[in-house]
C-alpha cells in the first residue's frame, strides 16, 4: 500500500509541477546510474562504544552523490557540508538502543551481510528539509529512496527482536524514511528535527544519467 501510494504521489508531483518549474525541472536535476552500484562498494560495519556509534547501513557509491552535491551548489550559490560518503540508513542509533537490550549487531550482520549491499532501491525525487536556526534557515538535501527489499529487512530485524523477548512496541519496521544525504548548510536534520525524508519532501525530479 505504501509502495502504491509513492507511486501515485509522485506521477502527481511529476505533471503538477511541470508547470511551477518549466521543462528543466521536469526533467530533473541529473544523476548518475551509478548512484545503484552498491554491490560494487564494500559493506561498512558501524559498531562503537558510544550510543550513536552503531548503526547499519547500505554503502553506496560516493562519486554520483557528490556530483549531485556539487550541481545543486551551483545552483543555490552556496557550499554544502557533507560526510564524504554516501548510505541509505536501514537502522539507526536511536533504533538501535531498543534492540541492543536482546539483540547483537554482530548478530544483525550475520543476517544482511552478504545480501544488504547488494539491495534493489530507486530514487523518488530530491528531497529538501529546511529549519530555522538562529534566526537563520538552514537546509538538508537528500534522495528520497524506495526500497521494498529494505522493508523486508526491517520486518526480519523486527522478528528476530520479537522472538529473543523484544517488546513488539519498541522497534516499529514500517517507520521508515529512506533516503541518502546528498549535503547540508549547517547541520543534517534528522525525523527528531521534525523532517520526514520521503516524498513529501520532494523538491524535484531526478534525471537518472548513463555516466
Amino acid at each position: 500500500m505504501r509502495q502504491l501510494l509513492v507511486f501515485f504521489v509522485w506521477f502527481w508531483f511529476g505533471v503538477s509541477h511541470s508547470t511551477l518549474f518549466g521543462g528543466e525541472a521536469l526533467r530533473g536535476i541529473p544523476l548518475s546510474a551509478k548512484v545503484f552500484d552498491s554491490k560494487q562498494v564494500p559493506f561498512i560495519g558501524h559498531e562503537g562504544p558510544g550510543d550513536f556509534d552503531t548503526w547499519l547501513a547500505v554503502n553506496v557509491p560516493w562519486e554520483p552523490v557528490e556530483r549531485l552535491r556539487k550541481t545543486i551548489e551551483k545552483e543555490t550559490g552556496g557550499p554544502l557540508q557533507h560526510r564524504g560518503e554516501a548510505h541509505i540508513t536501514l537502522l539507526t542509533p536511536v533504533e538501535w538502543q531498543a534492540l541492543r537490550k536482546v539483540l547483537s549487531i554482530g548478530e544483525l550482520h550475520r543476517l544482511f551481510k552478504k545480501n544488504i549491499q547488494s539491495v534493489p532501491y530507486q530514487v523518488t525525487c530530491l528531497g529538501k528539509f529546511s529549519k530555522e536556526m538562529e534566526g537563520k534557515a538552514q537546509t538538508t538535501y537528500f534522495l528520497v529512496v524506495q526500497s521494498q527489499k529494505l522493508f523486508e529487512m526491517r520486518e526480519a530485524i523486527a522478528k528476530a527482536f520479537v522472538k529473543k523477548g523484544g517488546e513488539v512496541k519498541a522497534f516499529d519496521p514500517l517507520e521508515y524514511f529512506p533516503h541518502i544525504t546528498v549535503g547540508f548548510t549547517q547541520k543534517d536534520f534528522h525525523q527528531s528535527d521534525g523532517a520526514l525524508k520521503d516524498f513529501r519532501a520532494c523538491e524535484k525530479p531526478v534525471q537518472i544519467t548513463k555516466r
